[in-house]
Protein backbone atom coordinates (compact mmCIF):
# COMPACT_ATOMS: atom_id res chain seq x y z
CA UNK A 1 0.00 0.00 0.00
CA UNK A 2 3.06 2.58 1.13
CA UNK A 3 4.61 1.74 -1.90
CA UNK A 4 1.36 2.60 -4.28
CA UNK A 5 1.28 5.91 -2.52
CA UNK A 6 4.93 6.11 -2.86
CA UNK A 7 4.23 5.24 -7.05
CA UNK A 8 1.39 7.74 -7.12
CA UNK A 9 3.39 10.50 -5.73
CA UNK A 10 5.78 9.95 -8.02
CA UNK A 11 3.91 9.58 -11.33
CA UNK A 12 1.91 12.98 -10.08
CA UNK A 13 5.67 14.84 -9.59
CA UNK A 14 6.53 13.30 -12.84
CA UNK A 15 3.03 14.46 -14.48
CA UNK A 16 3.35 18.10 -12.80
CA UNK A 17 7.18 18.42 -14.51
CA UNK A 18 6.20 17.52 -17.95
CA UNK A 19 2.83 19.86 -18.01
CA UNK A 20 4.80 22.59 -17.22
CA UNK A 21 7.71 21.45 -19.79
CA UNK A 22 4.78 21.34 -22.41
CA UNK A 23 3.60 25.08 -21.08
CA UNK A 24 7.01 26.16 -21.42
CA UNK A 25 7.62 24.91 -24.97
CA UNK A 26 4.30 26.07 -25.93
CA UNK A 27 5.66 29.49 -24.98
CA UNK A 28 8.44 29.27 -26.73
CA UNK A 29 7.24 28.18 -30.10
CA UNK A 30 4.20 31.18 -29.97
CA UNK A 31 7.66 33.28 -29.27
CA UNK A 32 9.45 32.05 -31.94
CA UNK A 33 6.30 31.74 -34.31
CA UNK A 34 5.85 35.68 -33.72
CA UNK A 35 9.57 36.13 -34.26
CA UNK A 36 9.62 34.19 -37.75
CA UNK A 37 6.28 35.95 -38.95
CA UNK A 38 8.19 39.56 -38.00
CA UNK A 39 11.12 38.26 -39.96
CA UNK A 40 9.39 37.54 -43.30
CA UNK A 41 7.86 40.93 -42.99
CA UNK A 42 10.73 42.93 -42.26
CA UNK A 43 9.47 43.79 -39.55
CA UNK A 44 12.41 44.49 -37.37
CA UNK A 45 10.70 44.99 -33.89
CA UNK A 46 12.87 44.94 -30.24
CA UNK A 47 11.57 41.66 -29.92
CA UNK A 48 13.37 40.23 -32.98
CA UNK A 49 16.68 42.35 -32.28
CA UNK A 50 16.78 41.16 -28.84
CA UNK A 51 16.71 37.33 -29.93
CA UNK A 52 19.34 38.39 -32.79
CA UNK A 53 22.00 40.64 -31.68
CA UNK A 54 24.12 40.35 -34.68
CA UNK A 55 21.26 41.79 -36.84
CA UNK A 56 20.77 44.35 -34.47
CA UNK A 57 24.81 45.75 -35.01
CA UNK A 58 24.08 45.25 -38.97
CA UNK A 59 21.14 47.71 -38.83
CA UNK A 60 22.78 49.97 -36.62
CA UNK A 61 26.34 49.94 -38.98
CA UNK A 62 23.75 49.76 -41.93
CA UNK A 63 22.05 53.28 -40.44
CA UNK A 64 25.45 54.68 -39.81
CA UNK A 65 26.59 54.14 -43.54
CA UNK A 66 23.06 55.25 -44.98
CA UNK A 67 23.94 58.97 -42.69
CA UNK A 68 27.61 59.10 -44.15
CA UNK A 69 26.09 58.88 -47.69
CA UNK A 70 23.60 61.36 -46.77
CA UNK A 71 26.69 63.19 -45.74
CA UNK A 72 29.01 62.43 -48.28
CA UNK A 73 26.47 63.53 -51.47
CA UNK A 74 25.37 66.54 -50.03
CA UNK A 75 29.10 67.47 -49.68
CA UNK A 76 29.43 66.29 -53.76
CA UNK A 77 26.39 68.31 -54.59
CA UNK A 78 28.11 71.46 -52.57
CA UNK A 79 31.28 71.26 -54.27
CA UNK A 80 29.84 70.86 -58.02
CA UNK A 81 27.88 73.71 -57.02
CA UNK A 82 30.71 75.68 -55.80
CA UNK A 83 32.81 74.81 -59.53
CA UNK A 84 29.96 75.51 -61.50
CA UNK A 85 29.85 79.07 -59.56
CA UNK A 86 33.69 79.64 -60.26
CA UNK A 87 33.59 77.82 -63.86
CA UNK A 88 35.36 74.66 -63.43
CA UNK A 89 34.39 71.64 -65.17
CA UNK A 90 32.83 68.79 -63.27
CA UNK A 91 33.73 65.37 -63.60
CA UNK A 92 32.27 62.25 -65.35
CA UNK A 93 30.80 60.08 -63.45
CA UNK A 94 32.95 57.62 -64.77
CA UNK A 95 35.59 55.56 -62.92
CA UNK A 96 39.39 56.58 -63.42
CA UNK A 97 41.15 54.87 -66.14
CA UNK A 98 43.36 52.32 -64.49
CA UNK A 99 46.84 52.33 -64.69
CA UNK A 100 48.76 49.43 -65.40
CA UNK A 101 51.79 48.09 -62.63
CA UNK A 102 55.41 48.27 -64.11
CA UNK A 103 55.30 44.01 -63.68
CA UNK A 104 52.64 43.81 -65.89
CA UNK A 105 54.17 45.73 -68.75
CA UNK A 106 57.14 44.03 -68.82
CA UNK A 107 55.79 40.60 -68.44
CA UNK A 108 53.29 41.93 -71.53
CA UNK A 109 56.44 42.82 -73.56
CA UNK A 110 58.58 39.43 -72.17
CA UNK A 111 55.58 37.17 -73.57
CA UNK A 112 55.36 39.55 -76.44
CA UNK A 113 58.94 38.78 -77.69
CA UNK A 114 58.91 34.77 -77.20
CA UNK A 115 55.96 34.57 -79.57
CA UNK A 116 57.67 36.98 -82.08
CA UNK A 117 55.10 39.70 -81.72
CA UNK A 118 55.35 43.49 -81.12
Amino acid sequence: MESELLSDISCNSDLRQLQQHLEESTRKLATYQSLLEAMEKGDMNDAVLEHCPKLSKAIMENTKLKYRIQILQSSICEQEQLNEKNGIKNSTTEAPVEKKSKTEKSSKKNNEKSTGNK
